[in-house]
């Protein structure tokens, strides 16, 4: 069986995401390959002794871990190549195979390609006078970003007290649904560096007790309420 055609196409969107012992649903979910051809391909490679299967979980065998790396590699240079025919300074911040979220210094209108970052808060009613980088989110799952996307797409840019404050400004002048929210962030978190599902709950928590279980980066209630007056949020 010819090893490098079952690790091309379909195979090399669920290797990307055999990081760790995943079951096959798991797998069709992450990589968006039908599941019937995820378990064809499993069985493929677990019949050429690539992966192995232990309790319904399937995980790759040594020596073959390496193929994880070299299928993520293969995606993020995929990604430079289609950002950098558009944009310079590029500064990738979060990716899947199929979606990445980066920073540059230009101005991009090609498709399938959406600004967001703080740069997008004015269209919702938070203007921000911010000189950040430009960002763009890349994807072909939304036509274009909404708040509870823009929520996510912030942290993952920045999670400090600021940005934070922002995202709060945003959430309560939307008044964005909670469980929308939290599960656009289950959405992110797997490849996100940080715990963006605990900090949307964090924030939630936060409008909702009017501050009283206020963690380290998140300013005092009174604070916030002179700046959701200063951005006109009513809370």
């Amino acid at each position: 069986m010819d090893l490098p055609a079952l690790i091309a196409g379909s195979g090399l969107e669920i290797l990307y995401y055999l990081d760790r012992g995943r079951t096959a649903t798991e797998l069709a979910e992450r990589s968006g390959v039908s599941r019937a051809t995820v378990y064809r391909r499993l069985d493929d490679l677990q019949l050429v002794g690539v992966i192995g299967k232990s309790r319904s979980r399937y995980r790759l065998n040594e020596p073959f871990t390496v193929l994880v790396s070299i299928a993520r590699g293969l995606f993020h240079q995929k990604h430079r190549r289609e950002a950098g025919e558009h944009a310079a300074g590029l500064n990738f911040l979060w990716e899947t195979h199929n979606e990445y979220l980066f920073a540059c210094d230009s101005d991009i209108s090609a498709e399938e390609f959406y600004q967001t970052g703080p740069a997008l808060f004015g269209e919702f009613g938070v203007p921000l006078l911010t000189r950040d980088r430009r960002h763009y989110f890349q994807t072909d799952r939304v036509t274009d970003i909404d708040p509870v996307e823009l929520v996510c797409h912030t942290l993952l840019i920045d999670d400090d007290s600021r940005y934070r404050t922002y995202c709060l400004l945003l959430i309560q002048k939307q008044d964005l649904d909670r469980t929308a929210l939290r599960e656009r962030a289950q959405h992110y978190q797997p490849e996100a560096a940080i715990d963006l599902s605990g900090i949307v709950d964090d924030l939630i928590e936060y409008l909702e007790t009017n501050g009283e279980t206020t963690s380290e980066p998140l300013p005092k209630w009174e604070e916030f309420k002179q700046t959701a007056q200063e951005y006109e949020v009513t809370l």
